[in-house]
């Protein structure tokens, strides 16, 4: 059995049993391991989310899971069934790839009941399946229509139908929003979300995209370097993260090494000292006292007592609403927002906004 990274909230065994889990998986690409030694479970009716920077491994772990490549260690276990050494026809799997890969010579209807077909269900079967899944994508009026008169989040909804008509035990997403504008994304976002909290099968979305981790996934689990750093409730990683790398990939957060003294905080190896009066308090689960910082919780002062912290500005970027200022002090770089009027100098003194920044104190 392998070893899990940071991970509670897990559902109760007995439901996981007839979702997806994935044990001390290891995926090798020549000498390479592109996934090492990996730990998550699904349950039925569950999404979640695999996310992290290029190349940590989240689609060679849609891919395995997939039976798309080959698994060098480690098992995959679906609906029960140890699929590790199966084929992906065996593995009763529905995939959405990236760029939906519908038939553009099918109507929608035709689309949807491809699988179907492929399975050998009956003719009456395949008309009641496909007419459930077009009024669950509110495709139906566009049953007819061919791939090439369809928009982009039409497409998107014609593969996910596609994908849910055999009934899979495990629904697989790889980057479902990618491939459309961004302007689309929000409504779409919120479409996918309502579309999967009606299915109940297991359903692992692979994305690049944090807010679409964080708006889709009920739990997320964050790679790097082919490695699982955390994995839990998006409220957890967002509130307690592991560590720095989390803090920052996930909510573009700051997460500094702190020590208590007395009824102040002392960070930055004590340029900086905060009164715990100004801080949020929160326990965490990762045994070190550390300090999070998001892009709210420090402001531009004019005081210049114990309590603020000199930064040389390094850069200014004007966002319509505010400045985002870079800043870096004692070899940490730090983001604050200002008004769009304010008169900035090389340099500027810190001060924590009132309740914005966190101090992370370990359990007793």
């Amino acid at each position: 059995m392998s070893t899990h990274a940071t991970a509670t909230g897990h559902p109760p065994a007995a439901a996981r049993a007839g979702g997806l889990t994935v044990d001390g998986l290891t995926v090798h690409y020549g000498s390479t391991a592109a996934v090492e030694d990996l730990a998550l479970d699904v349950a039925p009716a569950e999404t979640v989310a695999v996310i992290g920077p290029s190349g940590c491994g989240k689609s060679t772990t849609l891919r395995a899971v997939a039976g798309l490549v080959p698994v060098s260690e480690g098992e995959v276990t679906l609906a029960g069934r140890d699929v590790t050494g199966l084929g992906p026809a065996r593995r009763n799997i529905g995939l959405v790839p990236q760029n939906y890969a519908v038939f553009p010579h099918m109507n929608v209807a035709a689309n949807i009941a491809y699988g179907l077909r492929a399975r050998g269900a009956a003719a009456d079967r395949r008309e009641e399946r496909v007419r459930e899944m077009l009024e669950l994508t509110r495709l139906t009026e566009l049953a007819e229509r061919r791939p090439d008169q369809l928009s982009g989040g039409q497409r998107q909804r014609v593969a996910l139908a596609r994908a849910l008509a055999i009934q899979p035990d495990a629904l697989l997403l790889d980057e479902p929003l990618a491939a459309l504008d961004p302007q689309l994304r929000g409504g779409l976002r919120r479409e996918l979300a309502a579309m999967l909290a009606a299915t109940e099968c297991a359903t692992l979305i692979v994305t690049h995209d944090q807010r679409e981790a964080l708006a889709l996934g009920s739990r997320i689990a964050l790679l790097r370097e082919g490695r699982l750093v955390q994995f839990d409730t998006p409220q957890r990683l967002w509130d307690d993260p592991a560590d720095a790398f989390v803090a920052d990939f996930l909510a573009g957060s700051v997460l500094l090494d702190a020590e208590r003294d007395h009824g102040h905080v002392v960070a930055l190896n004590g340029r900086w000292r905060i009164p715990v009066r100004d801080l949020a308090v929160r326990t965490t689960g990762h045994g070190t006292t550390r300090l999070l910082l998001r892009h709210d919780s420090l402001t531009v002062t004019d005081d210049s007592d114990e309590s603020a912290l000199v930064a040389e500005v390094t850069h200014s970027e004007f966002t319509g609403d505010a400045v985002h200022l870079t800043v870096r002090a004692g070899g940490q770089v730090l983001g604050v927002r200002v008004p769009p009027d304010a008169r900035i100098g090389r340099s500027v003194s810190l001060a924590a906004v009132p309740g914005r920044a966190t101090l992370l104190t370990p359990e007793t």
